[in-house]
Formats: structure tokens, C-alpha cells, sequence
């Protein structure tokens, strides 16, 4: 802002008429006869006095016309209220042109023009004073300055102007006089006293050139405070004592869509809105009365029916003869007052935002005690925000936690910190525990705050989700860590899979510890076969999308091979990035070693020459293996499926006492059956019916087990024949024993007769 200067504003004062004096014509007859040197002398004595009274003369009409266009401005700027750069620029013009403008009058040191520049410096004094106040703000006591003082010393100065131009006036004619005695006296000559008539009306013409320079000077300067009106952002108005519009600025047109002509005679509240008329009636006969009044702001309806924010201050000029009325300043502050409606809006929002926000807003002083605290402390802990003004912020705290907030608060304030961050209990009403999340803004060194900001959300049910996800995470650690099967984590490497962690089914499993196998590649605990699965595509299908019933051989320490049944789902980041697998082995040894034995059996089964059948416990045939087809000469599609009755001899009624003791776990062994063959034959079968039982030890079906024991039997009723025969031939054999021993006996003796001499009918008898 430039330094204050000293200005003012007044009333249109005419420029006064420049009297020129020269002498009438019927002298030149006579100053003929006069001396070359006497007409020569007087002419330059005219001369000298008329140029320098033109000089007061026209300096003394510059600066009547600076002090009306300063008197102007200054009746502008009160009307303002306030500095403003157009109007300050003026009054620097105007205070340098009155300077040039005093030292032209003062030339001859008159008294009346050293008055005049006395009374000008007083009121420019004063006009400086009103620039001070107005520039600390107070514009009230500006206007009251111009009302009383600046009203006084601009009347001193007008008067003294007026007294500086008589005083002209008056010595400008006694230099006439004086110059019409010296050139009466000089036309004695006349020769040279038309010589110098002449050469003095010459330099006549040139003081009036100069004149009317002046006053073209005096016009510049009304052309300027004209436009200056004109062009300026405000209206300016002149209204009568009854308020009708007797002149308005051109500006008019651009802030409410009127010409100056259309509002020339209108009253000027027809255009106020009715909610404000009686304010600005009230306002305006203040300035009527002279009362010093304050800028009022009000609306002004525009020319398309739409209201303007206006705010407007007033003069009062009506003693001025060339104003006569209250001078008005309008400026437009429809932004302002939408800028004012947009912040009350926003500080509106801003207050229910607190109001009506589920968190908590508190204002806490140097000590801790509360200063404010938002509604919402009804809903969260059930106290009343008044009972709680001015306590101690602590006692809202739980015991278990005071300490350490206390401690917190204290370093907040006594710190630079901009704020603190905090979990901890509040105490509700109820007794009850509140967990909340508090943020501690340190405003003490602000001076519309000057305290501590306090923002608490109630974060009970997240601590709550958050205890029970740790609980969670616990049974699923444990169940991670306990299950029977074997859990693996990997992260994929370039390399192949690492291991991140493992389960204690699978260490155990492998026979190493846990921290063994951290770290470890997962291909090392694979036998090649599974490692070659592994590396060549398994783990990148797992990555993919999974792996499901895959069979890897592991190898434990210890060297035993573990056959498990691998499935692998791949694991994310964050991100969504895959970074690795969760991997879950089946021990399948014993089922792989099952497999192996029912597989064994089957092919027993298959190949034995006996009949083996599963028979339901309602006598359906199950399986039929190769046995039953040769034996039976039935083939398993036609078998399996028909009742057992169907397959057996004329029914084989004994079925249903067998099934009867099959269903109470008791088998039957070695039964005989005869079946009779599709060629005719007949065949004798040993058939063995044992129960079987599912896991849980129920009777599910029988064992049907038929043996062709035709050919035993054949053989068995040959060896007894052959054994019957052989009993026989012993039984012979012995009898013969029996009967030859005596012979024996005989015939030794018999044959020891036919030695000795013998009658010859004694000798045939022997011989015989």
C-alpha cells in the first residue's frame, strides 16, 4: 500500500476569468508624440505587471480545479470505507500538481496566497488523517474526521482561494492602472508608442494563449476523475433527500443491467428488496441526518429480475452547491457473500459431521481436561457431554490403561510431535470396557483451536475379529501341526521348491526335525522317480492351478521308501501372486502293501482250480472267479447275479439253514454236494460257507468255496478197494502160514519115509 497522501475532494468551482488590461485606442493619437525611449519603458512596465498577474490568475485556477477534484476523491473514499489503489493514485497526482501549483502563486510572496497555502496544508493535513484511520481499519472515525474537521478546513480553504482571487483580481487591476498612467505618459511619443502598442498587444495575445491553456488543463483534469468514475468496479450515485436517483455512473449497466438513463429520476428503494428496504431506509436518512453510518450490505434487483449483493456507503452533500444531494458507493459482492454462504455451508457440514459421526471429538486443554466432546459419547459409552465437560480426560480411560495414556499425553505436549497414536480402553457408563483407536493432534499453538484434537473410533469388534483370527490361526496352527497326514508349505525357486514349513506328521514321517527341513529343497526327500515327476512338470502343474492324487514316493532317513498320495493347491502373496504351494502327503504304505496282498490274492483266486464265489447274505451270486466257469461250466456273465439255488443241485434246499448261520458268523465246512454236469457226468464237490465281515466285524456276505473232489473220491474208492484186496491176500497169506507149517512138517517127514524101506502100496501113498 502507498504511503497515505494528502487529498480531498469538493464541489465544481468555475474557473475564473483572466483579465487582461490594455490600453484603449483613442491614446495612440496621443502617445504619437511621445518619446521612442518613454513608450519603449512603459510598454516593458506593462508587460512585466499583466505577466505576472496572469500567472496568479491562471495558478490560482489550477488549483481551485485540483482542490475540487481532490475534494471528489475524497468524498469517494470515505464513501468506500476503505483505500483503494485508483483513488490513492489520484490524490498523489493531485498533491503534486497543488505543489507546483502554490509555488506559481506565491511568486510575488502575496499575503493572501501565503494564506491560501496555509489553509491548503491544513486541510491536506487533515485528508492524511482520514487516509491513517482508514488504513487502520477505521473507517468510522474517517467519515467522522471529514464530517467535522474536513468539512471545517475545506471551507477555510475555499474561502482563502477566493480571498487569493480577489486580491489577484484587485492587483491585477491596480497593474492596469499603473500601466495605462505609464503608457499615457509613454504616447508622447508617438512614433514609438505605436511601436510599442503593437509589440504589446502581441505579447497580450500570448498571456491569453496561455490562459486558455490553462483552462485546457483544468479540463484534462475533469476528463480524468470523469473517466475514473466511469471505468471504475463501483457505482456511483447521487440521490436527493427523498432518495430519487439524480445521477449514476456508467458502471450501472455492467452490475445491474440498467443504463444511467433509465435510472435518472427513478427512487432508488423501488429497486431494494423488500426483506432489506426498512435497513436501508434506516441507513439511508442516517446519512440525511448526518448521523455517520456503517456500509450496509443489502440486495438490488438486476434489470432480468435476479437479485445483486450490494453493500453500500453514503455521503451526505447536500450543502454542496455542486453535488446537492447524498453521493452513493455501490460495489458488487455477490462472491464475497457466496464465498461466506459456501464456508458457513462447509463449517455447517463440518459441525454434523461431528455431531453425527459414530467416532468420538474431543478438545482436551494443557491439564488434560475436556473442552468439548462430540454427541456421539451418548451412543458409545453412555455418558452425557455436558456431565463431562471440564473432567479429567483420564477418567474416561480404563485403570489398565491410564498410565500409558497419561504418559503419552504429557510427551505430546510437551514435544514438537504433531500428534500421537494409541489403543487403549475407554470406560463406558455401564461399567463396561470400549477398545478404541485414538490419533492426539497437538493444536495448543493454534490459536482458534488452543488444544489437544482427539479422534477415537471404537475398534471393539475388530479387536474382538482380531482375537478370534488369532484364535483361529492357534487351532489352525494346531490342527496344521497335529494332523495325521502330512502338510508341507513350499516357495517356488528357479531352482525348484524349497521347503518353507512342514508339519510334525511329516518330520516324524521322514524321521528329522522340523528346523532340519526349513530350507531344505523338497526334491531331496523324493526317490528319483518322483524327483524326475517333480522337476519335470509336477510342481508347475501345482503352481498352475493344482495337483490332485498324485503318487510320490518319499525317502525317510532311515532309507524306507513312504508311498504317499500327493495333492497341491498353490499359494498367493498379497498380491494375488502365486508364490508356492501347500502340499498334502497321504501315507498310502499300508494301502499300497494292501493293494499289493489283495492283489496277490485276487490273482490266487483267479488262478485256483477251486470254485470261489461271493454270495449276498439273500443267496445272490457276487463273483465267480475261473474255477466256478470249469467247474460249474457256467461262465461268470451268466452267474453273477442269479441266486446260488439256481447253480446247485435240484435247488439244494440246505442253503437256507447255511445262510441262516452265515448271518450269525458260524461257517459250514467240507459240505457234499453232487452236481450233475452239463455233459451228463456227475460230480461230487466238498463246498466250504464261511461268513465275511466288513471293518466294523458286520456280516456283509459268504465265501462260497466248492472243491471237485470226484476224482479224490475215484481214487479214494480205488485205495480202498486195493486196500480191501490187500487185507485179503494177508488173510490168505496167513491161512496159508497157518497150513504149511504142518506140512512143512509132513512132507519133511514123508519124504525122510520114502528113504527107508517101504511097502510099494505105502511108497504111493507118500508119493502122492
Amino acid at each position: 500500500m502507498s504511503s497515505p497522501v494528502k487529498a480531498s475532494a469538493a464541489l465544481p468551482v468555475p474557473p475564473f476569468p483572466v483579465r487582461r488590461s490594455a490600453p484603449p485606442f483613442w491614446l495612440v493619437v496621443i502617445i504619437t508624440a511621445c518619446s521612442t525611449v518613454a513608450i519603449t519603458a512603459a510598454v516593458l512596465q506593462v508587460n512585466r505587471y499583466v505577466a505576472q498577474e496572469h500567472q496568479v490568475e491562471t495558478a490560482l485556477a489550477e488549483l481551485s480545479g485540483e482542490l475540487l477534484r481532490l475534494r471528489l476523491l475524497e468524498t469517494a473514499m470515505l464513501a468506500h470505507g476503505r483505500l483503494m489503489p485508483e483513488i490513492e493514485r489520484g490524490i498523489a497526482e493531485s498533491h503534486q500538481r497543488f505543489q507546483s501549483a502554490l509555488a506559481l502563486a506565491t511568486l510575488q510572496r502575496q499575503d493572501a496566497a501565503a494564506a491560501t497555502a496555509a489553509a491548503i496544508q491544513g486541510y491536506l493535513d487533515t485528508v492524511a488523517a482520514e487516509q491513517a484511520h482508514l488504513a487502520a481499519g477505521r473507517a468510522s472515525e474517517a467519515r467522522a474526521l471529514g464530517a467535522t474537521q474536513g468539512e471545517t478546513t475545506f471551507a477555510t480553504v475555499r474561502d482563502a482561494v477566493q480571498r487569493a482571487q480577489a486580491e489577484a483580481r484587485a492587483r491585477a487591476a491596480a497593474s492596469a492602472r499603473r500601466a495605462n498612467v505609464g503608457i499615457a505618459v509613454a504616447m508622447a511619443s508617438a512614433a514609438i508608442g505605436l511601436s510599442g502598442l503593437f509589440w504589446g498587444f502581441v505579447r497580450a495575445r500570448g498571456h491569453a494563449e496561455a490562459a486558455r491553456g490553462a483552462h485546457a488543463a483544468l479540463r484534462q483534469s475533469e476528463a480524468r476523475l470523469r473517466a475514473l468514475v466511469q471505468n471504475a468496479t463501483d457505482v456511483i450515485a447521487v440521490l436527493d433527500r427523498q432518495g430519487a436517483i439524480g445521477y449514476v455512473s456508467p458502471p450501472v449497466e455492467r452490475l445491474l443491467g440498467y443504463s444511467p438513463e433509465q435510472l435518472h429520476g427513478m427512487d432508488a428503494f423501488s429497486l431494494v428488496h423488500a426483506e432489506d428496504l426498512a435497513a436501508a431506509r434506516a441507513a439511508f436518512q442516517a446519512v440525511v441526518e448526518g448521523r455517520p453510518q456503517a456500509r450496509l450490505a443489502f440486495r438490488v434487483r438486476r434489470s432480468d429480475g435476479s437479485w445483486c449483493h450490494v453493500e453500500a456507503g453514503g455521503a451526505n452533500l447536500l450543502t454542496e452547491p455542486a453535488v446537492g444531494g447524498i453521493v452513493l458507493n455501490l460495489r458488487d459482492i455477490g462472491e464475497r457473500v457466496a464465498a461466506q454462504a459456501a464456508i458457513a455451508a462447509t463449517a455447517e457440514r463440518f459441525h454434523a459431521l461431528v455431531r453425527y459421526s459414530s467416532d468420538l471429538t474431543l478438545t482436551l486443554d494443557r491439564e488434560g481436561r475436556i473442552g468439548y466432546i462430540s454427541p456421539a459419547v451418548h451412543g458409545q459409552l453412555g455418558h452425557e457431554p455436558d456431565a463431562l465437560m471440564y473432567a479429567p480426560f483420564a477418567t474416561l480411560v480404563a485403570p489398565e490403561d491410564r498410565g500409558r495414556v497419561c504418559t503419552s499425553l504429557s510427551e505430546l505436549t510437551a514435544s514438537t510431535r504433531p500428534r500421537v497414536h494409541l489403543e487403549f480402553r475407554l470406560q463406558g457408563a455401564d461399567g463396561r470396557q470400549h477398545w478404541v483407536e485414538g490419533t492426539f493432534s497437538n493444536l495448543l499453538d493454534n490459536p482458534h483451536v488452543n488444544g489437544i484434537v482427539v479422534n477415537l473410533h471404537n475398534i471393539t469388534s475388530r479387536r474382538r475379529t482380531e482375537e478370534e483370527l488369532r484364535r483361529t490361526q492357534r487351532q489352525y496352527q494346531r490342527l496344521f501341526d497335529d494332523a495325521p497326514a502330512m502338510y508341507v508349505l513350499t516357495r517356488a525357486t528357479p531352482e525348484g521348491p524349497l521347503i518353507l514349513d512342514c508339519n510334525a506328521a511329516f518330520a516324524q514321517a521322514l524321521g528329522y526335525d522340523r528346523a532340519e527341513l526349513r530350507g531344505r529343497p523338497l526334491a531331496d526327500f523324493y526317490t528319483p522317480a518322483s524327483r524326475t515327476a517333480l522337476l519335470t512338470g509336477g510342481y508347475a502343474q501345482a503352481l498352475a492351478g493344482g495337483l490332485t492324487d498324485a503318487e510320490r514316493q518319499l525317502v525317510a532317513r532311515d532309507g524306507r521308501v513312504i508311498d504317499t498320495l500327493l495333492r497341491a493347491v498353490p499359494e498367493h502373496d498379497h498380491a494375488g501372486r502365486v508364490t508356492g504351494t501347500r502340499a498334502m502327503f497321504v501315507d498310502i504304505t499300508a494301502r499300497k502293501r494292501a493293494e499289493e496282498a489283495a492283489a496277490l490274492l485276487a490273482s490266487i483266486v483267479r488262478s485256483s482250480d477251486d470254485a470261489i464265489l461271493a454270495v449276498s447274505l439273500d443267496g445272490m451270486v457276487q463273483s465267480w472267479n475261473g474255477g466256478a466257469e470249469r467247474i460249474f461250466a457256467v461262465g461268470a456273465d451268466e452267474a453273477v447275479g442269479r441266486p446260488i439255488q439256481a447253480l446247485l443241485p435240484d435247488g439244494w434246499e440246505g442253503w437256507e439253514a447255511i445262510a441262516a448261520d452265515v448271518r450269525r458268523g458260524v461257517g459250514r465246512d467240507h459240505l457234499a454236494v453232487h452236481l450233475r454236469r452239463a455233459d451228463g457226468s456227475l460230480a461230487e464237490l466238498s463246498v466250504t460257507v464261511s461268513p465275511i465281515r466288513n471293518a466294523d466285524g458286520a456280516v456283509v456276505s459268504a465265501a462260497f468255496v466248492a472243491r471237485d473232489v470226484t476224482e479224490q473220491r475215484r481214487l479214494a474208492q480205488r485205495l480202498a478197494q486195493a486196500e480191501r484186496l490187500s487185507a485179503l491176500g494177508e488173510l490168505a497169506a496167513g491161512v496159508a502160514h497157518e497150513v504149511n507149517n504142518p506140512l512143512t512138517a509132513v512132507v519133511a517127514t514123508a519124504e525122510l519115509l520114502l528113504h527107508q524101506e517101504l511097502t510099494p502100496v505105502v511108497r504111493d501113498d507118500l508119493a502122492l
